[in-house]
């Protein structure tokens, strides 16, 4: 835990204070003039995984964030981290109200303190995104190859790891392997020609914009699906703001733009979170305890990628 860095907010790449500008979130100076700023009253923080740049990440979520405000009351912004594994030692430290929170994360997060309220409808599925007259046709065309993941911390970073090991024994040696910025800056460098492949998800994809994508196509490696985002909450609201919330988000998919968020993403709308959820959770959780381990001892690539070829070594 020891290697935490400052987490930042969406937005702040583009020079921005906080999500909507300063006048968004309440001062010292508003509790001057009025109402003290108090833990029911304070900005709820939404944290988001780093799937996007930070201004796709806003422009995607404005729509959730917007509505909570107006549901709750109550000043929402939207929190990211730089990758996949600040954002889950930030889950870790408390640092979110609400996480929309990848599967793996799950049961890390509720031994802190979190609390699983809902999950998108729709299972994931996991892509390979290469250009449109790429011959690469499947995952055995992918031997020597520049192939593009998500940052190390990713879902869909281990899962095209276990793609790549069933390959082959080293990984590092027989493909060309780079960790992408972000889900949407891999996918353009396919398109630019910088890399032949990379790993995506399917609400990703979609999410592309219509003229990038018409220069690539997809690939379902594995024929497999996978347990969606869960919303989660932090304990520390209560019971009464948590009921609040959940509320809130069940109400987000009847509204224009939250239909049209669902439509976009292929999320689908909320369910409730069930046991197999839970189970499938704890499952992919213990891939990160020992990623984190890794991580704490500086272990470089070739070691981590021998130890999601060999979990068991």
């Amino acid at each position: 835990m020891q290697r935490i860095k400052q987490l930042w907010v969406v937005g702040s790449l583009l020079g921005a204070l906080f999500v909507c500008g300063a006048s968004m979130v309440p001062s010292r100076a508003d509790a001057a003039e009025g109402e003290a700023i108090t833990e029911e009253t304070a900005p709820l923080k939404l944290g988001i995984p780093p799937f996007f740049s930070a201004p796709t990440l806003l422009r995607v979520h404005s729509p959730l964030r917007e509505h909570l405000e107006m549901a709750l009351n109550r000043k929402v912004v939207i929190y990211s981290a730089v990758n996949h594994e600040q954002f889950l030692l930030s889950m870790l430290k408390g640092r979110f109200d609400i996480a929309v929170t990848p599967v793996h994360f799950v049961s890390l997060a509720a031994e802190q303190g979190f609390v699983p309220l809902l999950r998108y409808r729709h299972p994931f599925k996991v892509l390979l995104v290469v250009r449109g007259h790429s011959d690469i046709r499947g995952i055995k065309d992918l031997l020597g190859r520049s192939i593009g993941l998500p940052d190390s911390f990713s879902f869909y970073h281990l899962i095209g790891m276990q793609w790549l090991c069933s390959l082959s024994s080293k990984p590092n040696l027989d493909f060309l392997l780079s960790e992408q910025p972000s889900h949407m800056a891999g996918m353009m460098s396919v398109e630019a020609g910088r890399i032949d492949a990379v790993v995506t998800a399917l609400p990703l994809w979609r999410m592309l914009g219509e003229g990038i994508r018409k220069k690539l196509r997809t690939i379902d490696v594995s024929h497999q699906e996978f347990p969606s985002l869960v919303t989660m909450v932090h304990s520390s609201l209560g019971e009464a703001q948590i009921e609040r919330i959940r509320a809130a988000l069940e109400a987000f998919p009847q509204t224009e733009e939250g239909k049209l968020f669902f439509e976009t993403s292929d999320y689908g709308g909320y369910v409730p979170v069930t046991k197999k959820d839970l189970v499938d959770a704890h499952r992919y959780g213990k891939m990160v305890t020992w990623m984190l381990d890794l991580s704490a001892q500086n272990k470089d690539i070739g070691q981590r990628i021998q130890k999601i070829c060999s979990p068991n070594q």
